[in-house]
């Protein structure tokens, strides 16, 4: 965000979306599509899944929405998978770790962005 009044007025924009939990990113992503015309490339630093209003709205189901919604804005999501303090393998196994990179992969290679993996 180039000015400061359109700093403020981002910044407030993300504080009103982490409310969530966790969840319903989909309706941010729809939002965005939705509220800003002008945006081509959205970009999403997150440690879980794209989950939608609840834990029963599967991230596969999430990514289709967002598909959907955006065949006609064309609008890229760069995401990058960030892993506060590297994996902690006692709480996490290896093949839900690494369903989470590929749909999150999926979400923003489908979109025509770029996927990045940060671990400490």
């Amino acid at each position: 965000v180039a000015g400061a009044a359109s700093r403020g007025q981002a910044v407030a924009w993300v504080r009103k979306q982490l409310t969530g939990g966790g969840f319903n990113m989909k309706t941010a992503l729809l939002q965005v599509l939705d509220e800003a015309a002008e945006v081509d490339t959205i970009l999403i630093a997150t440690d879980s899944l794209p989950w939608g209003e609840g834990a029963a709205e599967s991230a596969m189901e999430v990514l289709e929405v967002f598909r959907r919604a955006n065949l006609t804005r064309h609008v890229r999501v760069h995401i990058a998978f960030v892993i506060p303090g590297g994996r902690v393998t006692t709480s996490e196994p290896e093949d839900e770790f690494e369903d989470r990179a590929t749909i999150l992969k999926l979400l923003a290679e489908g979109s025509g962005g770029k996927f990045v993996r940060i671990e400490q």
